[in-house]
């Protein structure tokens, strides 16, 4: 019996030393594992760091300017508006006009309407060569930036009805250059035409309207002009007149049907749908 027990001892103490070399050799395998996987990831995020951006190549095109972080942006263009209070010639008519003056860098025409149109230019120097441009100012086209100011208007009042528009242009002073003077006109008494009025509209040169002028050594002030509210005599809208009017449907003002006028006496207003006339200025629908 204790012959078995002893030997039993021997088989196990024989198997125990196998046991502990198997696990001692998984262990270094796990561990030397490990750690080559961390080798492997300290590579990687070192050569991610270490990384740099391929180099961009060089962007030559003149149009575009760099901005820095915000990227790229296009070359800014200038916008222009023609106006006359004729009608503009048309695109090949036009084209060709511009040409004969030297005005290039054109990148886009628009006909807002006959007497008035939209031009965007590549560079500054092209715009005020239109602007600037001394024959079609002849041509008394008008040419200006959006928002820009070229003319400001004001009032003198009580001016005598026999002085003429040229006499008051002669003899009329100021700190601001004047290049229009014109005599305004008033409903007449019976409200079915127009009278000259007392009242002087002056047209200064520039954004600035002076606070008084000179006639004759006299000073007298100036009143900023209020543009009146333009009404449509077509369909009888406001915001424009009948030669720019985008609708060809004719509007009657006192019922606002799809007829020139009538005889009906129940009136009612094509803006506010009102019981009144649309030309009636006592009634604010505006």
């Amino acid at each position: 019996m204790e012959e078995d027990i002893i030997q039993e001892d021997n088989v196990i103490n024989n198997i125990l030393p196998g046991i502990s070399n198997v696990e001692e050799s998984e262990i270094c395998l796990v561990e030397k594992n490990t750690t080559q996987r961390e080798e492997e990831m300290l590579e990687d995020s070192s050569s991610r760091v270490i990384r740099n951006k391929r180099p961009r190549e060089e962007d030559e095109e003149e149009e575009w300017i760099a901005v820095g972080r915000n990227g790229k942006r296009v070359g800014q263009k200038v916008d222009v508006y023609i106006n006359n209070s004729e009608k503009l010639p048309k695109q090949f008519a036009l084209a060709k006009l511009l040409r004969s003056n030297n005005i290039s860098s054109v990148s886009r025409v628009k006909y807002i309407n006959p007497y008035k149109v939209f031009i965007q230019f590549e560079n500054a120097e092209s715009a005020e060569e239109l602007i600037n441009c001394k024959p079609l100012q002849d041509l008394g086209w008008r040419c200006q930036k959006p928002l820009e100011v070229v003319i400001s208007y004001g009032v003198i009042k009580n001016v005598e009805l026999d002085l003429s528009e040229k006499d008051m242009l002669e003899v009329i002073s100021s700190n601001c250059e004047l290049i229009a003077v014109k005599r305004l006109k008033r409903r007449n008494k019976d409200g079915n035409g127009w009278e000259e009025s007392e009242s002087i509209r002056l047209g200064f040169k520039g954004p600035s309207l002076p606070t008084c002028v000179y006639i004759y050594g006299m000073k007298i002030n100036v009143d900023p002009y209020v543009f009146p509210v333009t009404q449509c005599s077509r369909c009888w809208r406001f915001g424009h007149s009948l030669r720019v009017c985008p609708s060809k449907k004719v509007v009657c003002p006192k019922c606002g049907k799809g007829h020139a006028n009538c005889e009906t006496t129940s009136y009612k207003c094509v803006n506010c749908t009102g019981n009144h006339l649309c030309l009636d200025r006592l009634v604010s629908c505006v």
